[in-house]
Protein backbone atom coordinates (compact mmCIF):
# COMPACT_ATOMS: atom_id res chain seq x y z
CA UNK A 1 0.00 0.00 0.00
CA UNK A 2 2.88 2.34 0.64
CA UNK A 3 3.67 2.03 -3.32
CA UNK A 4 0.48 3.35 -4.23
CA UNK A 5 0.73 6.25 -1.68
CA UNK A 6 4.18 7.15 -3.28
CA UNK A 7 2.83 6.87 -6.91
CA UNK A 8 0.24 9.12 -5.64
CA UNK A 9 2.11 11.88 -4.17
CA UNK A 10 5.03 11.04 -7.95
CA UNK A 11 1.51 12.20 -9.78
CA UNK A 12 0.59 15.52 -7.70
CA UNK A 13 4.29 16.44 -8.08
CA UNK A 14 4.29 16.02 -12.31
CA UNK A 15 1.18 17.13 -12.36
CA UNK A 16 2.32 20.39 -10.18
CA UNK A 17 5.40 20.81 -12.80
CA UNK A 18 3.29 20.66 -15.79
CA UNK A 19 0.92 23.50 -14.68
CA UNK A 20 4.41 25.60 -13.46
CA UNK A 21 5.74 24.67 -16.70
CA UNK A 22 2.24 25.93 -19.07
CA UNK A 23 2.54 29.17 -16.96
CA UNK A 24 6.15 29.70 -17.59
CA UNK A 25 5.82 28.77 -21.47
CA UNK A 26 2.11 28.83 -22.57
CA UNK A 27 3.64 26.85 -25.75
CA UNK A 28 4.62 23.35 -24.15
CA UNK A 29 0.96 23.77 -22.78
CA UNK A 30 0.44 20.70 -25.66
CA UNK A 31 3.43 18.83 -24.63
CA UNK A 32 3.34 19.03 -21.23
CA UNK A 33 -0.48 17.87 -21.46
CA UNK A 34 0.66 14.60 -23.12
CA UNK A 35 3.19 14.06 -21.00
CA UNK A 36 0.87 14.40 -18.12
CA UNK A 37 -1.79 11.45 -20.09
CA UNK A 38 1.13 9.05 -20.66
CA UNK A 39 2.45 9.85 -16.59
CA UNK A 40 -1.28 9.35 -15.59
CA UNK A 41 -2.16 6.21 -17.92
CA UNK A 42 1.42 4.34 -16.84
CA UNK A 43 0.49 5.12 -13.38
CA UNK A 44 -3.04 3.41 -13.60
CA UNK A 45 -1.47 0.30 -15.66
CA UNK A 46 1.19 0.15 -12.18
CA UNK A 47 -1.58 -0.12 -10.06
CA UNK A 48 -3.35 -3.05 -12.10
CA UNK A 49 -0.41 -4.62 -12.45
CA UNK A 50 0.25 -4.12 -8.58
CA UNK A 51 -3.22 -5.14 -7.79
CA UNK A 52 -2.89 -8.48 -9.86
CA UNK A 53 0.67 -9.31 -8.22
CA UNK A 54 -0.83 -9.02 -4.87
CA UNK A 55 -3.14 -11.69 -5.36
Amino acid sequence: MAELLFGFEYIVSVFCSVIALSIKMPDMICFSLLFSFFVYYFYCFYIISFLLLSY
